[in-house]
């Protein structure tokens, strides 16, 4: 499967039939291991005006290939390769909390696209922003791990001083 928890909304901004929780939205105290994508993805096309906590989850080797070739993994079929992924693709206008969050081996099969980070921030980010607190990153493969596509994307929290790092391999990219 591309993507393990996630909500996603692919209408086109200005069409009455985007869809979109009508209250803070909870993703909390889940174990996700080896996904094919995104172990938890968030992503709108829409004029969504919701918050969003994302806490208290273990992500480990998320960022897999999905629907590939078995030949190159960079033949996946749009898998984001982030453990935790947050996309606006319009005018996303909550607020997304992610905290207490443990991520381990994102992207171990150095597949090329989307992010290749413990947590990305894609998209436009018009309007959207980002916490980040109390999240454990853990990796041998990819040394980044945030990776914020758009400064437009609002990020609330300087993510160096409220999360931990770790990187255990050798020869980053």
């Amino acid at each position: 499967a591309k993507n393990g928890i996630h909500n996603f909304d692919l209408g086109t901004g200005s069409d009455p039939r985007c869809g979109g929780p009508n209250a803070p939205l909870k993703i909390h105290n889940n174990v996700i291991v080896n996904q094919g994508g995104a172990g938890i993805y968030i992503g709108t096309n829409c004029d969504w005006d919701t918050d969003f906590e994302i806490y208290n989850n273990l992500v480990i080797r998320a960022g897999l290939p999905a629907a590939w070739d078995n030949v190159d993994v960079d033949s996946s079929d749009g898998a984001n390769t982030s453990a935790i992924a947050i996309e606006d693709y319009f005018k996303f206008k909550g607020r997304v909390h992610i905290y207490n969050n443990t991520a381990v081996d994102w992207n171990p099969e150095n597949v090329r696209r989307t992010g290749r980070s413990c947590i990305s921030l894609l998209g436009a980010g018009d309007f959207a922003s980002a916490d980040l607190n109390s999240n454990l990153c853990v990796t041998q493969f990819q040394p980044r791990f945030l990776y914020q596509e758009n400064p437009d994307f609002i990020l609330e929290t300087d993510a160096s001083s409220h999360n931990a790092w770790f990187y255990n391999g050798s020869d980053p990219d």
